[in-house]
């Protein structure tokens, strides 16, 4: 399911994958998650894809993805998708 709210979108398979994004000259995709039990089969590269796709689509000249420090291989499987890493992303809850 893809639901579009202004300048931001959703996409889910609330069993399996889910992520969403703003549009602000660099598309940015926060909370990209596979299920534990569904990694390794292709939804996290698909949601990458659309994202990818969406972003081309808007005009948006890069993709800007966030994960959290200690998830080394979700760095990795964003890093062999030519994604480079260039700096931190930094947030206080208030």
């Amino acid at each position: 399911m893809v639901a579009h709210r202004g300048r931001y979108w959703e996409i889910a398979d609330a069993e399996h994958a889910t992520t969403s994004a703003g549009l602000l000259g660099t598309a940015t995709a926060d909370e990209i998650v596979v299920d534990d039990s569904h990694r390794k089969e292709g939804y996290g590269t698909r949601l990458v894809k659309f994202v990818e796709e969406w972003a081309k689509e808007n005009d948006c000249e890069y993709v800007a993805l966030a994960s959290p420090l200690a998830k080394d291989d979700v760095h990795q499987f964003y890093e062999d998708s030519d994604y480079e890493k260039w700096g931190y992303v930094i947030e206080k809850q208030l």
